[in-house]
């Protein structure tokens, strides 16, 4: 059964990535950026799902809920294309709907480190029948959550930027 609904993006993209490059490069971002501003990105870049809430959120969640897949290897867009593979389902999303705190883009930028497709941890992304519902639940759990696309059936795994279509890659092999 092809999966069809909201694709539910919980967490926060680029927080692990953010993390690792904030204790490994910290000299060279306290000469670039602001002290507020690097404790802002220490804040933001600490958010990692709590895995019992993140659980619990899904199990009262609406019904419908038919699978997720946790950032990791790859980043959000292995998790994407791996979340599609499951479904056996095409998808469809926008680089302005998948929302990055402007503090971990800055220092992603400097390090010219894609948040989208680089190692990341700490968010998954979830196919929903009622994402709004499912959103509204992870949230009440304190887990940020956004409905970042949707589930069709087809097999194409496209991500629009601006009127463009862009087409995910397959993973490399080991990132799922």
């Amino acid at each position: 059964m092809r999966a069809e609904g909201d694709i539910v993006l919980a967490g926060v993209v680029g927080a692990g990535l953010v993390s690792r490059l904030l204790e490994e490069h910290r000299d060279k971002l306290e000469e670039r950026f602001p002290a507020s501003f690097l404790e802002q990105a220490r804040v933001t870049a600490r958010f990692v799902i709590d895995g019992e809430a993140f659980k619990e959120a899904l199990r009262s969640g609406p019904a419908g809920r038919s699978a997720f897949e946790m950032t990791g290897q790859g980043g959000i867009f292995a998790a994407l294309w791996n979340l599609a593979e499951r479904e056996k389902a095409g998808l469809v999303t926008a680089f302005d709907r998948i929302p990055i705190p402007q503090e971990l883009i800055e220092i992603c930028n400097y390090f010219d480190a894609d948040p989208y497709t680089r190692d990341d941890c700490g968010s998954a992304v979830i196919a929903a029948r009622d994402g709004r519902t499912l959103a509204e639940k992870l949230k009440e759990a304190g887990i940020p959550a956004y409905i970042i696309g949707e589930m069709n059936d087809t097999n194409a795994r496209v991500v629009m930027r601006g009127a463009t279509s862009c087409y995910l890659n397959k993973p490399e092999r080991g990132t799922r």
